[in-house]
């Protein structure tokens, strides 16, 4: 995906989070999605600080809501392992 395309889903994902953070509460799981979207397309973007952090925002929320023992939460830890590869 272009660059260009990258940015305007990243604008979508960042006001959807906005919305979705005010409507749900900073800990739910839609706001966990939006997260790990953001994060997806960081990482496309090869921004790796803003990766690891919205992966990790991602993350902490599902081990609260979700478990620690989750294919949720397990599939945020694959996804940071490839980060650091």
């Amino acid at each position: 995906m272009e660059q260009k395309q990258l940015k305007k889903s990243l604008a979508c994902f960042i006001k959807t989070l906005y919305i979705r953070t005010n409507f749900l509460g900073v800990k739910s799981l839609g706001v966990a999605d939006c997260h790990y979207n953001i994060a997806v397309l960081y990482q496309q973007l090869n921004i790796i600080d803003r990766t690891l952090k919205h992966y990790t925002i991602a993350l902490n929320i599902r081990k609260v809501e979700i478990g620690k023992i989750s294919l949720p939460v397990s599939n945020i830890l694959e996804k940071l392992g490839v980060v650091f590869i």
